[in-house]
């Protein structure tokens, strides 16, 4: 049976746009109207009636991703999101855009055997730009492989917020989530494509078909093309990038492999059960068993081996990882060489103690105790300045003074009053 991973066709000349590659992609799952018990991982519960007329807004919305590697294949999630300091509004500074949303439309699909209604996208990725996105999206789709989506809102047009049926925010008076909370008025600004290790908010929401040379794929092709491409990848590339990648595929192969281990156990016991209950079938059966105990074996040394081939895999991962965490502290280190003040000695109690440990949370946690104590330090310093000079007052006796009249003699020799002021 013919597996159909993707149903866009071939595109002719009047579809083909230069350095561009079209992707279909399911944004989100439409709950049951009014029944608030179906939610997403967040707590939204999305109504039809609110999908349908916002959605027009996600036309000429992003693709984004935020990129772990250089070479701008291996995705991670949304990227980091913050608030402009100008104009208040939402901003990810460290994602690219990788494309744009040139339709939308709501449609019934199956979902793991369930039939669901789905807002649905479709557009372009930038395949120029970004050729080792394209390539690697491709692969994973070919091998089966589920490239998850997680959609932005944010306020309509000039609005600052969403508005929900309950009001304006996603939080109570406490702080809390809402939860459920359903969209009403919104804008669709972007949809993120996910790494596997990113749980997504919707599980419904994922790349459904991207272009490829041909329409159907058959799953011997698809195996025989796995086999082809791992060996053509080990000689070709060396990136952190591909070896993620490999650890992936490595990681379903070896989940098959167990599971199909698992299946080869039950026939080989299911084998000796019958070889007991009846002897006229020990020579088929005993040729079974040597066959199965030949795949066991053969399976447990590709267990052994891909095993082996993962670990130096995820330590080099796990290097980069490293990497790119001490990189973020250094620079956050110098930022606050820069801007508080500290002496020579707590910057380098700093580094020693955080920087050098690679401790960002403990060296945010030490600037600002140190930054409290400076200021407990300035109030106490003012204190003291205000009680030292209420002393110099008292002793200088400005806050007393004479009240003795001294009599002047109306006959003295000098009678001009100047006595009065001697």
């Amino acid at each position: 049976m013919d597996l159909e991973l993707c149903s866009i066709q071939e595109q002719t000349s009047e579809d083909i746009k230069a350095g561009r590659v079209k992707i279909v992609m399911s944004a989100y799952e439409i709950h049951d109207t009014g029944n608030l018990s179906q939610i997403n991982n967040n707590g939204i519960h999305w109504e039809e009636k609110y999908t349908i007329d916002n959605m027009e807004s996600a036309i000429g919305a992003p693709f984004v991703v935020r990129f772990v590697d250089v070479n701008r294949s291996l995705i991670s999630d949304h990227g980091r999101m913050e608030n402009d300091i100008e104009d208040g509004n939402i901003i990810f500074p460290d994602s690219d855009t990788v494309g744009h949303i040139e339709d939308v439309w709501i449609e019934d699909r199956e979902v793991k055997g369930k039939t669901k209604k789905l807002l649905m996208v479709s557009g372009v990725i930038y395949d120029q730009r970004y050729h080792e996105l394209v390539k690697y999206l491709r692969e994973a789709i070919s091998s089966g492989n589920h490239i998850k989506g997680s959609v932005e809102i944010s306020g309509k047009g000039k609005l600052k917020q969403i508005v929900y049926e309950h009001g304006i925010g996603s939080k109570d008076k406490n702080g809390n989530l809402i939860i459920p909370r359903t969209p009403v008025l919104f804008d669709i600004s972007g949809l993120a494509l996910l790494s596997d290790f990113v749980p997504p908010a919707d599980t419904a929401s994922e790349v459904i078909e991207i272009n490829q040379k041909s329409t159907k794929i058959n799953l011997d092709d698809i195996n025989k093309k796995e086999e082809t491409e791992m060996a053509e990848d080990v000689k070709t590339d060396n990136t952190v990038v591909e070896l993620n990648a490999k650890i992936i595929a490595q990681v379903e192969e070896l989940n098959e492999l167990k599971n199909k281990l698992s299946t080869t156990e039950t026939e080989l016991n299911s084998c000796k059960e019958k070889l007991t209950a009846s002897k006229a079938k020990e020579v088929e059966l005993n040729e079974l068993l040597v066959e199965a105990n030949k795949e066991l074996e053969a399976q447990k040394n590709r267990v052994a081996e891909l095993n082996g081939e993962i670990e130096p895999l995820r330590q080099m991962k796990a290097d980069s990882e490293k990497a790119q965490a001490q990189a973020e502290i250094n620079s956050y280190f110098e930022n606050i060489k820069n801007e508080n003040g500290f002496s020579e000695a707590e910057l380098n109690s700093m580094k020693e103690d955080f920087v050098d440990k690679c401790d960002l949370d403990g060296l945010k946690a030490k600037e600002t105790e140190l930054c409290v104590a400076k200021f407990k330090a300035m109030k106490s310093a003012e204190k003291s300045e205000l009680e030292i000079n209420s002393a110099e007052d008292l002793n200088n006796g400005t806050l007393f003074f004479s009240t003795k009249i001294e009599t002047v003699e109306a006959n003295s020799a000098n009678s001009d009053g100047s006595e009065l002021f001697r």
